[in-house]
């Protein structure tokens, strides 16, 4: 076991960060006069602040101050557009500008991984923000782990592509309603406590999978399991959402793209995970070797289960540190 910890550790499965869905860096661009601004960026929790690319005006702006975390620019124009610089992380983070300027406008523009400029839109529109959010939910999701692999139990556990679809869209009603009650401010719980059940309930279809009770609710009725672990999957949503803020003119399209990339980029997943399964099952019947399909099946839900033990430990012993730090 400590082998196998070690090595998952070093190909950074289960690395903490690598857990965690991938979130833009936020920009804040503000006006502060008339020929002034200043550009401030958050590093998101997946991010170390040394792999953070650079961001600075280009055109008319000169650099007041040497680069750091907040910046002040003195530009002839009104800026229009950004230059983002080369990330040391292993994989490129989005983009997310909030721009306020002296005359009360408000807007906000994003950048997809890896882009080295972005040009600020004259106005904040609402295909603008409902598009830029739903890239922002389809890489969240696809780079959420942990979410990837409570599906890909859904998956093992529904079978069928009906099944699957009944399943999956129960976890989407799940987690489209504590989204958006949790955005909203309606909802409000320990984010940490949070992640810790999320890891938790990848432990436990993965058990039940092992174990393989077809009588018990799990295989029975699916769609009421992923329904009920779909309003805590969708607290872990929330929480990142609310930790890179709404758009500020369109607080709500915000809200709607960014659920609309999550299940975008869920159902993606999902189907990619019914074709390849099935190609395994047919390549199985072909060598007619089931039993080595089946120690092939255990092997996985025993990795599955062991990196969500490990992520759940590792999360509870980060709230109990958190804990002790605030005392």
């Amino acid at each position: 076991m400590r082998l196998l910890i070690a090595l998952l550790l070093a190909f950074g499965v289960v690395d903490p960060a690598a857990a965690h869905e991938s979130l833009p860096v936020i920009v804040e661009l503000t006006q502060q006069d008339a020929t002034r601004y200043s550009v401030v960026t958050r590093a998101p929790g997946n991010l170390r602040r040394q792999d953070m690319p650079s961001v600075s005006l280009v055109g008319s702006c000169e650099e007041l101050t040497p680069s750091g975390r907040a910046r002040q620019f003195d530009c002839a124009q009104r800026p229009t557009e950004l230059a983002i610089g080369k990330s040391t992380a292993a994989s490129a983070p989005a983009v997310l500008l909030k721009a306020s300027f002296a005359n009360g406008e408000r807007l906000s523009a994003t950048a997809p991984p890896g882009s080295r400029s972005l040009l600020l839109p004259r106005e904040e529109t609402a295909s603008s923000v409902l598009f830029g959010y739903v890239n922002i939910g389809v890489v969240h999701i696809l780079t959420g782990f942990d979410h990837l692999l409570f599906l890909a139990c859904l998956v093992l556990i529904a079978r069928t592509w009906r099944r699957t679809a009944i399943t999956v869209t129960g976890f989407t009603i799940g987690h489209a309603v504590t989204i958006t009650l949790a955005t909203l401010g309606l909802v409000r719980v320990n984010s940490g406590a949070v992640e810790a059940i999320i890891a938790l309930s990848i432990v436990f279809l993965a058990a039940e999978l092992v174990r393989g009770d077809r009588s018990g609710l799990v295989f029975r009725k699916p769609a009421i399991i992923a329904t009920a672990f779909g309003l805590l999957h969708g607290l872990g949503f929330a929480g990142a959402l609310m930790g890179i803020g709404t758009a500020q003119t369109q607080p709500v399209l915000s809200l709607v793209g960014f659920n609309l990339g999550v299940e975008a980029g869920q159902l993606a997943f999902v189907a990619a995970a019914m074709l390849l399964g099935q190609a395994l099952v047919r390549l199985r019947e072909r060598i007619a070797a089931p039993k080595t399909g089946e120690y092939a099946m255990l092997a996985f839900l025993s990795l599955v289960g062991t990196v969500g033990g490990y992520w759940f430990v590792e999360r509870s012993v980060g709230i109990v540190l958190d804990g002790s730090r605030i005392s």
